[in-house]
């Protein structure tokens, strides 16, 4: 199936045996066309087998391979003899995981986790900052005039609303980067691309905000392929540097699975837009107080506000 498609989806083709067959393996892989099979962008996903219920000639052993994309994120793979109609394959592939973390994402995981922390110097801020004193509030550098120009008198405890102090996590914050290039920007279907450089200013804005946070950012193995062609060496260069991350080549569940392990492992908040509802079942933590946040660009101005996930619906009875 071709890229950036929207699900559901089916495709269906035809193969003939080269000899005289029993049984046949199908291998599925997922990846770029463009690129040879064994290019680190494609990715075998599983091997199926293809039974037939008696030996068959090459010319009897045709069949018809049908491809199916849920919109719950999983891959159905089914066989179909052309000569009798009959199934000789139904088999299913965990496209986007369950959310447990292969060795491949462990060894990533424990990777980034060693990696000493950088001190952040964040940006002077382009806009007058509000300075709350007591019940008056009066921008900084300005010169105010009036009853509020005096000193303020502290705040009593009666004056203070009745609020439920919630505990967010104290570790890093873990931005899911390929969600955050899509906001704001049009769809595919109307030629829409993620931008690098929205990203980039979120990240600028979030080190602003929280200046002593350590900040992650995970990114799709497919980003730099779904930037315009101006930035694609930019991401390029950003995941040479480490500056973001890819989950490993044969991950599944692609950065979603690197976001929320991350964000698990080292106790912090999840920026995204994102419900990862294939993957709220093996980490009902995401529903709870603090532990996701999400952001929307307006006019170039970030802001971030914490959020629940909306629940995942019940997987259908079959």
């Amino acid at each position: 199936m071709g890229r950036n498609q929207r699900l559901p989806q089916q495709r269906t083709k035809s193969y003939q045996p080269t000899r005289d067959v029993s049984q046949l393996t199908v291998e599925v892989w997922e990846g770029d066309p463009d690129h040879p099979l064994d290019h680190p962008d494609n990715v075998k996903l599983t091997e199926l087998v293809l039974k037939y219920p008696e030996r068959r000639s090459a010319e009897d052993g045709i069949f018809d391979l049908e491809y199916s994309y849920g919109k719950e994120g999983l891959l159905t793979v089914r066989a179909t003899l052309q000569s009798t109609g009959q199934v000789v394959l139904d088999g299913e592939v965990k496209v986007f995981g369950d959310g447990t973390a292969p060795p491949e994402l462990r060894t990533e995981l424990e990777r980034l986790i060693s990696l000493s922390t950088t001190t952040q110097y964040p940006p002077k801020p382009t806009h007058p900052q509000l300075r709350q004193t007591g019940r008056n509030v009066r921008p900084t550098g300005s010169h105010a005039t009036g009853p509020a120009a005096g000193p303020a008198a502290a705040p009593k405890p009666s004056d203070m609303p009745n609020q439920t102090a919630v505990r967010a996590p104290a570790g890093p914050l873990v931005v899911d980067g390929s969600n955050l290039a899509w906001n704001g920007c049009p769809p595919r279907k109307e030629g829409g691309k993620p931008s690098f450089a929205a990203l980039q200013a979120a990240i600028k804005s979030l080190r602003f905000k929280h200046p002593d946070r350590d900040i992650h950012v995970v990114v799709d193995a497919t980003l730099r392929h779904d930037v315009s062609d101006a930035e694609r060496p930019l991401v390029e260069a950003a995941i040479a540097s480490n500056t973001v991350v890819q989950p490993p080549a044969g991950t599944e569940g692609r950065g979603d699975t690197l976001v929320i392990t991350l964000a698990e492992e080292l106790d912090g908040i999840v920026v995204s837009n994102d419900n990862f509802a294939p993957f709220q079942r093996a980490n009902p933590w995401l529903r709870g107080p603090g532990r996701v946040m999400g952001a929307t660009r307006s006019q170039g101005v970030w802001v971030f506000t914490p959020r629940t996930p909306n629940p995942a619906p019940f997987p259908a009875r079959r």
